[in-house]
């Protein structure tokens, strides 16, 4: 019997290695948006198969995110049996990925495969399902034979025309292609090459041109397709028979993907409004500053880099003492009188000392290293309406001082992201972990986005920031939200405020430590771990004092 502790260890350990984040809900049901994972909380009754798909569900899931390249899938927008086939594909890649590397991965697959096959024995499945999935599923699973042990076979060729299908699938070389394709590392180059093998699947066997089957327009084409009595130039007449074929009555292995999966169950339940649905992943508008890659959306303009740098350098002493005693703190020594380690010239004269037994041991030294400083932190600041004129310009000032305390004297990685939502959610990145900028880049980056300022969508902005410093590899992952208010925006998405608790809350319990500094806004009933800032004025000296002290704690 499997261990629900052991469970959601393994549930923990899978999202962390996807950067997403798990929301445990009462009675609900599996599903992701692509940045958080809903599973339905384990409770006494949780059987053996309740917790084989749990665990089948989060390791697909995870796989889909780190492997598979949606982006790319948004812009072909496949449509029926296309839809399927490629899915199918990708389904097989990327289990394959996973389980070649993981034991136990594999064994619950295959335990996985047993569960699924009593499920689709006792439905009753559709006309489609049996001519066009069930033959399609049971080629699927003789490629996988290579790795997986088969414990159940429940794909039964029952018609003519799903043995046709079944017999051209065997008899192609596609499993050959397919196999091949499991060894592409690149998401981007793997897409391509599962999505050719769709076509040709879709052109050679069920002999329908793949194109008709892309894009917005392909509904309309398979309507009008339907009504046609005659041969069109597409192969129109096996439109209606092929394309256009119902999942209802198939249960799918695994969730269906699609071009706009991320809004399917993305909402979080709230007692006020209903629901919020965060902006897709896909969907957000992202400018990074570091990299260049800044749309035309938004106007460049670096009027205020000036005045910034200016309020920067007017806080210069408060920053070199702060930084002086950081470096103080964070300086390696050495410990003394110690049986082994590197001798210390001092301590010689104690070899000769046979009245002082132990002690004519201890001539060594031992260097201990200061992990104080084994430590990410990443800036988060409200870039909304509100946050106009004098508290922007402080919050940028603070941001530089920050980058070069940090960053570049320190070399503790650090990000410093913008947030806002305006026509869509917005995130602007002034500073990647990794990559240093200088005071002046940042301060025009910052420029930039003052003429930029909408409303604050921090849930989705602390999610879309988790999903980047979970990743990390210190050992401490500290996130900082500056905001001088309570969440807004949302457009009508819902609940903003139950949503944003909800981010919150799950964060805190994740090793990421949390931080929620309210520039003249006391923050305490958002953030278990908050600070105030009462004057503009003081923001650089405060936040660096704050900062500093959760560093050493």
């Amino acid at each position: 019997m499997l261990d629900s502790y052991i469970i959601t260890q393994y549930v923990s350990a899978c999202a962390d290695s996807a950067g997403i984040m798990v929301v445990w809900e009462k009675d609900g049901v599996p599903r992701t948006n692509g940045r958080t994972m809903f599973l339905p909380r384990f409770n006494a009754y949780a059987t053996h198969e309740d917790k084989v798909r749990l665990i089948h569900f989060v390791k697909h899931e995870t796989c889909h995110i780190k492997e598979s390249d949606f982006t790319k899938l948004k812009a072909k927008n496949p449509q029926g049996i296309l839809a399927f086939v490629n899915n199918l594909l990708e389904d097989h890649r990327i289990d394959y990925r996973n389980d070649s590397m993981y034991a136990g991965d594999k064994s619950n697959s295959e335990e996985y495969m047993r569960v699924y096959a009593k499920q689709v024995e006792s439905t009753k499945l559709s006309d489609d399902a049996i001519n066009y999935f069930i033959p399609l599923f049971k080629w699927d699973l003789d490629i996988r034979d290579d790795l997986w042990t088969r414990t159940a076979d429940p794909f039964k060729i029952a018609t003519p025309y799903a043995q046709e299908v079944y017999d051209k699938l065997s008899a192609g070389d596609y499993g050959s292609v397919l196999r091949n394709i499991r060894k592409i590392d690149d998401k981007s180059e793997a897409f391509d090459a599962v999505y050719a093998l769709a076509k040709r699947i879709v052109d050679e066997v069920f002999d329908v041109r793949p194109e008709s089957m892309e894009g917005k327009a392909a509904a309309a084409r398979i309507k009008k397709a339907s009504e046609k009595d005659g041969e069109g130039s597409d192969g129109a007449s096996k439109l209606k028979g092929v394309a256009d074929v119902e999942i209802d009555g198939m249960p799918m292995p695994n969730p269906e993907h699609t071009d706009d999966r991320s809004m399917d169950g993305s909402t979080v339940e709230s007692t006020a409004t209903g629901s919020y649905t965060p902006t897709p992943a896909d969907l957000i508008e992202t400018f990074n500053f570091v990299t260049g890659n800044v749309a035309e959306s938004i106007s460049i303009d670096h009027k205020h880099a000036a005045d910034y740098l200016t309020i920067a350098q007017d806080s210069e002493n408060v920053s070199n003492q702060i930084r002086s005693k950081l470096q103080i703190i964070s300086r390696d020594r050495y410990e003394y009188g110690k049986k082994s380690g590197k001798l210390n010239g001092s301590s010689i004269y104690r070899v000769g000392m046979k009245d002082a037994k132990g002690l004519n041991e201890r001539i060594f030294k031992q260097k201990i290293t200061n992990k104080v400083l084994d430590v990410s932190v990443q800036l988060l600041v409200d870039a909304s309406g509100s946050m106009s004129g004098s508290k922007f310009e402080v919050a940028s000032a603070a941001s530089i001082i920050l980058n070069k305390v940090l960053s570049n004297v320190l070399k503790i990685p650090t990000e410093i992201l913008a947030f806002s939502d305006g026509r869509r959610h917005r995130m602007f990145i002034m500073k990647e972990f990794d990559k240093a900028v200088s005071d002046t880049s940042l301060a025009e980056s910052f420029s930039t986005v003052s003429g930029h300022l909408c409303d604050n969508v921090d849930g989705e902005s602390l999610v879309y920031g988790y999903s980047r410093i979970i990743k990390r590899k210190e050992k401490r992952k500290l996130m900082i939200v500056l905001s001088d208010g309570a969440p807004c925006g949302g457009h009508d998405r819902g609940d903003i405020s139950a949503y944003t608790r909800s981010v919150i809350r799950n964060i805190e319990k994740t090793p990421v430590e949390l931080l929620g500094i309210g520039l003249m806004h006391d923050t305490s009933k958002w953030y278990k771990n908050s600070a105030v800032i009462k004057n503009a004025s003081s923001t650089s000296t405060a936040l660096l004092s704050i900062i500093t002290n959760k560093i050493i704690k």
